[in-house]
């Protein structure tokens, strides 16, 4: 009898790779994305512009804009150095055609436009050559200018901005009338970038640096030529060995007046914003990044930015709605959700003092927080995860009060986000407070914080992003201690990616980085240097478990002990009038063990299981 053998093949869906350091710790810097991405000759204005080789005026193609009323405009800009030893007159000029261009806006705003400096440095704007509104075949546009002074360069811009239609250029001049033209391209036959020194020089800083992650801010590409820049950014830091992770730009739609459709909007985690936020995060999770933050830079729960943002605004009736929020969210989204999940109506959002009043809504807001933020931070986290590359979701949440004492700005209960949510590093930079720029501080704040973003998850990881420079110059002869002190500890407390800010600040390119000369840079590349070298050593490396250390949540943030409307004073070891008591007794145990060398790990008591601390012989609660 023949035997018969039928194979089956399953095929897995198996994620793509993005580029992921081979390194157990990441060593990252961070550095703007206008730094990493490709240095185009011609620059997007407003929502950038198209290549178009459907009727050019010349060669191969030229390019097309178009432009709806209270959209940013289309357009390119080109900056060009001029270098005048005296001063001599110079021609702006181009050709253009158009379709449905709408008539009565003023002349620039269909245009060549550009914006001059002098060589002393004071700028001559808005010299322009604009073009017929309607719709038109190829038409010329010239003017002559005769500058004052030298000029020293020019930002010469071709656009459609703040009236609807569509436009093409071609064949652009800006130079001396009887002169070359300085501009590269004028006849856009080439999509090229330009040469690359400007991210190379960047690139061999951060090799000098032993950099081998970097954390970036970029906007979700809207166009091809966007999409095509972000790719090619990526697959260059990747072939350089750098893994890249993204905290995403993402701005609020413009407001023309109270009748807008976009008006009235908030920042709230539980309407609009929210699932703008969460799309934003799954368009990026379809590009090969290292990791994506699930947070906004700053997030912090308040109306302040918006307030801000529109206390200028053109419609009084815009200006005064701002002007009259409270300063937390009370949208309509928050007041339903608050009165399903609490039976009654959302407290009025006032401003809270410091500490707060004993109240039974206060803790409730509080809790209410914490619950919303996690939400947001778990979609997130999934909208990270559903693209097609083994994408780690992060949590940048920039001032974050992690071990502080006043928690209520982001609202953050990182043990709800760390077992609640499918987040891979809870991450937050203990910059802010690590220094308090009073000097030495290094084996505490940040030794603090690992730890507690290491417990506040069952994958026992973390990040840390640190500071690389001190404000004051009597603080800075300790600076090259901390750098080391703190990377280093972070690391022994299960810290896996490790970022310091700013590439700006490091290479001395700003102020604060001028004051403090070579010596941050210095200490971050020794710093990476030795986090390199022992890389190795940290394969499969797990820590001792000695002492397995469960916080309580409720203790930790004294405002649970202080909001209650009867405090429990029995919990009390000695006489004190502190309201934060059982919350500083709680840290008093984990520094005595930090400062005996116990090997400690820290837990929430709120969310740990048995399973995780059998192997511990020593377990200590703090209640």
């Amino acid at each position: 009898m023949r035997e018969i053998v039928v194979v089956v093949a399953i095929v897995l869906a198996v994620p793509a790779l993005a580029f992921h350091p081979g390194s157990n710790v990441t060593r990252g810097v961070y550095v703007h994305s206008r730094d990493l991405m490709p240095a185009f000759i011609w620059n997007a204005y407003g929502t950038g512009f198209e290549f178009d080789a459907d009727n050019p005026h010349s060669g191969d193609q030229c390019i097309r804009c178009e432009n709806v009323p209270g959209e940013p405009g289309q357009g390119c800009s080109q900056t060009v150095q001029v270098d005048q030893a005296e001063p001599r007159p110079l021609k702006i000029a181009g050709w253009s055609r158009c379709e449905g261009v709408e008539a009565g806006g003023q002349a620039w705003q269909y245009s060549i436009y550009v914006d001059l400096r002098y060589t002393d440095g004071t700028p001559w704007h808005m010299r322009v050559a604009p073009f017929e509104t309607g719709g038109h075949d190829w038409q010329y546009s010239e003017l002559i200018i005769e500058p004052e002074k030298p000029v020293a360069s020019a930002s010469y811009h071709v656009f459609i901005r703040n009236i609807g239609g569509t436009v093409w250029f071609d064949d652009l001049f800006f130079g001396e009338p009887d002169g070359e033209n300085l501009l590269r391209i004028p006849g856009f036959e080439s999509d090229e970038m330009a040469d690359d020194e400007a991210r190379a020089e960047v690139l061999a800083d951060l090799d000098a640096m032993n950099v081998n992650a970097v954390h970036t801010y970029v906007a979700l590409p809207d166009s091809e030529r966007e999409d095509e820049g972000l790719r090619e950014m990526l697959d260059v830091l990747a072939d350089r060995g750098i893994g890249v992770t993204l905290t995403p730009h993402m701005g609020n739609p413009p407001i023309t007046d109270a009748d807008d459709p976009d008006f009235p909007q908030r920042d709230c985690v539980n309407a609009d914003w929210g699932d703008r936020w969460v799309e934003t995060l799954a368009g990026f999770a379809e590009y090969p990044f290292m990791g994506i933050s699930v947070v906004p830079d700053e997030y912090n729960w308040t109306t302040g930015r918006l307030r801000r943002g529109f206390e200028n605004h053109a419609d009084e009736r815009v200006r005064e709605f701002y002007a009259s929020l409270p300063t937390y969210c009370d949208c309509a989204a928050c007041q339903e959700r608050f009165e399903r999940e609490y039976g009654e109506p959302l407290p009025e959002m006032g401003q809270w003092s410091r500490p707060p009043e004993q109240t039974d809504a206060y803790r409730k807001f509080i809790d209410f927080r914490y619950r919303c933020t996690a939400d947001l931070i778990g979609r997130a986290a999934d909208a990270v995860h559903s693209g097609p590359y083994d994408t780690a979701a992060d949590s940048l949440i920039c001032v974050s009060p992690i071990c502080s004492d006043f928690r209520l700005g982001t609202g953050v209960a990182w043990d709800m986000v760390g077992y609640g949510t499918d987040i891979d590093f809870p991450t937050t930079d203990p910059y802010i407070l690590l220094h308090n720029y009073l000097g030495d501080s290094t084996h505490w704040y940040v030794t603090e914080t690992a730890m507690h973003l290491v417990g506040s998850t069952p994958k026992r990881q973390c990040g840390i992003v640190l500071e690389a420079g001190h404000l004051r110059a009597e603080h800075r002869p300790l600076l090259p201690v901390e750098i080391y002190g703190s990377a280093l500890s972070s690391v022994a407390r299960g810290a896996k990616e490790i970022g310091f800010f700013h590439y700006v600040h490091l290479m001395q390119r700003t102020e604060a980085g001028q004051t403090q000369g070579d010596s941050a840079f210095t200490s971050v590349r020794g710093c990476y240097d030795l986090l390199q070298r022992i890389d190795p050593w940290l394969e499969g490396a797990a820590p001792v478990k000695r002492v397995a250390l469960l916080y309580s949540r409720a203790s930790e943030e004294y405002f649970s002990f202080y909001t209650q409307p009867e405090p429990n004073l029995d919990v009390l070891t000695h006489d004190t009038d502190d309201p934060r008591y059982a919350f500083l007794a709680q840290k008093e145990v984990l520094y005595y063990l930090m400062r005996a060398g116990v090997p400690t790990d820290l837990y929430f008591l709120d969310q740990v299981s048995a399973q995780e601390l059998a192997d511990y012989p020593v377990v200590i609660v703090r209640r």
